[in-house]
This record gives structure tokens, sequence and C-alpha cells, in this order.
């Protein structure tokens, strides 16, 4: 099981948004956006893209840091994962 939180300091001060909202935040250092065109959530610190979540998986630009274990479980790992944790829509994360 992967305990790796990546971007919990990221989400911390973090604001969700489409690529026109995040045009029109310029102002906001910090910015997550929805990029549904390339269905993808891009991660934008001082206008720079930093890293990139999509269904291919996490890209990242510089390192990693963190302090619990890597696994690596494979496809069919992540699958049985995600069946034994999956939130239902009123259940909180």
């Amino acid at each position: 099981m992967i305990r790796v939180l990546l971007f919990c300091t990221l989400l911390a001060g973090a604001s969700f948004s489409s690529p026109a909202d995040a045009r029109a935040q310029a102002q906001e250092r910090v910015v997550i956006v929805a990029d549904q065109e390339a269905g993808a959530e891009r991660f934008v610190i001082d206008g720079e893209e930093v890293a990139r979540l999509d269904a291919s998986g996490l890209h990242v630009r510089e390192s990693v840091s963190y302090g619990g274990v890597l696994t690596d479980y494979g496809a069919s790992g992540f699958v049985a994962h995600v069946s034994r944790h999956r939130a239902g829509p009123d259940d909180e994360e």
C-alpha cells in the first residue's frame, strides 16, 4: 500500500479551478487545475506546472520527498486496494 501524501502541503493552500479560472486567478501562487481536455489534474505553482496526475500516473517536474514506504503492487494490486477502500458518495474521506 502506498502511503505517500505527496501533495498535502500543496492541497492545504491551493484552490481548485478550471483552466479559464486559473488564468483569471493568476495572482494566486498555488492552483490545482481540473483540465478536462487533457483528462488530468495539473498542479501549478507561481505560474509553472510542477506536477500532473492523469490516467497514466503521477508526473513530477522535480524531486519527490516522502517519509513512508513506496510499494509497487502493480495495476491489479491498485484495483484491489481501491475496491476495498472505495468511499460512497455520502462517505467522508
